[in-house]
């Protein structure tokens, strides 16, 4: 397990109980969405794998609900057998990566067909070694000429032709089921982070039953189906994997139903429409296109029509070096020619690399700090040409992606909401109105109780003493009112049950002097968790508190001033201390800030609402002197020593704002409206 686990899964029971209803409502969907694809013809080979690995997917989602005590499927369990879940949990991965892979990634006919075909080859060569092994010579005979014809098929294929010759000469002995490997499809999928992956790992290693899954069996009651704390957070936390990768199925699967038509209306008759009722329509229908040209393209968008993954461009046709740096990155290691610059020694880029690529530099290199939000300051579609100066090194570079991809480079003009136009917000930032939406916080915002066999950590630089324990509570008075929480009548204990975060919040340097104190509450304490995401159905970006307090963790000490009010308010409402996002949460996961889809936040989209609740990395504030008052004690003490440090950096482009004349501040709210103003009034006039 990793340290980002223990913060978002504290609590062994607390974890499993969260999970497991958000797991039971996923497969509930799952079901429904069975219900819908019956008997429904497919339109395509894609749809009907699609449609039979999704129903396998449910029924061994189902399987995993009968392993675990207190779902629907075994209400009265007590058995706690990880062990026996790994091999449940693996299948549905697996699953659920052939069911992308066969069935849901948008690729072209030719792979496709391909797919099909070492897919079947594999099952064939596996059936007949299971008839051979048996002894059955007829099935032997029947499925060695079916292997021979599809190995005649795949010879003929010009798609197949095209792969390297070692992997077509191993996929011809039917040696795998896919043209890709297991961490290739996840890297496509975009699902699974470092820490992800590690964990589902060490799911594969129960599921083969290797050492790892019986050598620790009896210690503290584990691996005997007793209930303990270690089995149960594994089982929480390999259930909350698969259901990752059955919201994503589900998605997937919803994403190919057709759209149902709308129903007439057999009573009514719709009422003329007046003149000017069809000029708010006409109107909102140029808006509406208005906004789909003025926002950033998806991946999707920008490679639909060639999804086969050959090469187009390479590392070598690049003259910025941080273009080419970043292309070395994304691209595949590929000794055939560069169809741009004849390049074999190059990185080859397929389109989905060029468009990763293109967004990686041009839209996350751009990105601005407002005093609350943040906003790309270049985005690219393929309903804008290019309008953007860029410094004459990056020219030939810019154009031959505009070509490859065939979009176009403008300035972006963000939603209001990106740059701090959030009602609670700015609410929160005069005092006459702040109390309410303070009062809103302590109310619609979850308690967390931290229990006493759960532990997180405080660094100190140079303490005086190292060895004592008050050296790891609250900071002296004379130092009080520099956090973003305490005041000089309320003293702070920071920690976080990140190791890692705490090393960034201490801003520490190679010649430190470290310390680290492992803290435990000798009771229960009872934190208001500001970490958590809100579901707010009904309110949208510029009503929500949820954003609010996102954009208020993410700014800088401008906003101190409101978050000790805050933790004033849970203070004297008996809270323990609060539960709040780190400012380096980004830095830790690695992020986007204030990741959108067509300027809509990732954290209003139900889909992914659980993907971004798991991007937030939570530190601990606790009231007072926690450590002098008994309510947390120090279990241990520790020198840290810094022994290698690893930066993950990306480039982006330098754009010579001042003298452009297109170029408006994509922070600057009142240049921002006027804007969107302008370009209402235009397309009014031009109705």
């Amino acid at each position: 397990m990793t340290e980002s686990d223990k913060t978002s899964t504290p609590s062994a029971d607390e974890h499993y109980w969260t999970v497991l209803p958000k797991y039971i409502a996923a497969i509930e969907n799952g079901i429904n969405l069975t219900h819908k694809i019956a008997g429904q013809p497919t339109e395509s080979v894609r749809q009907y794998w699609a449609s039979v690995l999704f129903v396998r997917l449910c029924s061994v989602g189902i399987s995993i609900l009968h392993m675990c005590p207190g779902s629907p499927a075994n209400t009265a369990g007590t058995h706690w057998d990880f062990s026996a879940l790994a091999p449940l949990v693996h299948s549905l991965v697996k699953t659920c990566l052939m069911h992308f892979y066969l069935g849901t990634e948008p690729v072209g006919e030719d792979e496709s067909r391909v797919r099909v075909l070492v897919m079947q080859l594999r099952d064939c060569t596996e059936r007949l070694h299971f008839f051979q092994n048996a002894g059955a010579s007829e099935q032997i005979r029947v499925f060695e000429a079916t292997a021979e014809d599809i190995r005649a098929k795949l010879s003929s294929d010009q798609y197949f032709a095209q792969l390297p010759a070692r992997m077509r000469k191993s996929l011809r002995k039917g040696n795998s089921e896919s043209i890709l490997t297991q961490d290739q499809i996840l890297d496509r999928m975009r699902i699974l982070d470092p820490a992800g992956r590690a964990f589902f790992g060490f799911i594969s290693s129960h599921a083969d039953v290797s050492p790892l899954a019986y050598y620790r069996t009896g210690e503290n009651n584990r691996g005997r189906g007793e209930e303990n704390d270690v089995d149960k957070h594994y089982i929480a936390t390999a259930v909350d994997l698969a259901c990752n990768f059955i919201l994503r199925a589900n998605a997937d699967m919803e994403a190919q139903l057709p759209e149902a038509p709308d129903a007439p209306d057999a009573h009514t008759q719709e009422p003329p429409t007046s003149e000017s009722e069809k000029r708010y329509k006409l109107t909102y229908q140029h808006l509406r296109q208005s906004v789909r040209q003025s926002q950033g393209a998806l991946i999707e968008e920008l490679t639909a029509g060639d999804e086969s993954g050959a090469p187009l461009l390479c590392s070598d046709c690049f003259q910025d070096e941080g273009m080419r740096l970043s292309s070395t990155r994304i691209g595949q290691r590929d000794m055939s020619r560069c169809p741009n610059c004849g390049s074999q020694l190059g990185m080859k880029l397929s389109r989905v690399s060029v468009a990763i690529l293109a967004q990686q530099f041009f839209v996350w290199g751009t990105i601005q700090r407002a005093k609350y939000g943040a906003t790309p300051t270049v985005q690219l579609n393929r309903h804008q040409t290019t309008s953007i100066d860029v410094s004459p090194w990056l020219g030939p570079d810019l154009q031959l992606i505009e070509r490859t991809l065939s979009v176009g480079f403008f300035y972006y003009i963000p939603r209001l909401w990106m740059i701090g136009e959030v009602e609670p917000l700015k609410a929160l930032q005069k005092p006459d109105s702040r109390d309410g939406i303070i009062s809103r916080i302590l109310n619609e915002y979850p308690t967390r109780i931290l229990d006493t066999d759960e532990c997180f950590y405080r660094l100190r630089k140079a303490p005086l003493n190292p060895g004592s324990a008050d050296q790891y509570d609250a900071p002296p008075v004379e130092k009080l009112g520099q956090g973003r929480f305490e005041t000089s009548v309320c003293p702070i204990l920071y920690g976080s049950q990140d190791l890692e975060v705490c090393l960034h919040e201490c801003r520490v340097a190679a010649e430190d002097e470290l310390y680290i104190a492992t803290l435990a509450p000798s009771r229960k304490l009872k934190l208001l968790n500001l970490a958590e995401l809100l579901s707010e159905e009904n309110a949208t970006e510029f009503e929500s508190l949820d954003m609010a307090l996102h954009m208020l963790f993410l700014a800088g000490s401008h906003s101190y001033e409101i978050s000790r009010k805050i933790a004033s308010a849970a203070q004297k409402c008996g809270f323990d201390g609060l539960v709040y996002p780190s400012y380096f949460t980004l830095l830790r996961t690695g992020g986007i800030p204030f990741e959108t889809v067509y300027g809509i936040s990732l954290r209003r989209i139900s889909q992914l609402r659980e993907l971004a609740r798991k991007r937030t990395i939570s530190n601990l504030a606790l009231f007072g002197r926690p450590i002098a008052d008994g309510l947390v004690k120090v279990k241990c003490i520790n020198r840290v020593v810094l022994n290698k440090v690893e930066y993950t950096l990306h480039f982006g482009p330098l754009l010579p704002r001042e003298t452009s004349s297109n170029y408006i501040d994509p922070t600057d709210p009142s240049a921002v409206h006027k804007i969107f103003v302008d370009r209402f009034q235009a397309k009014w006039n031009e109705g």
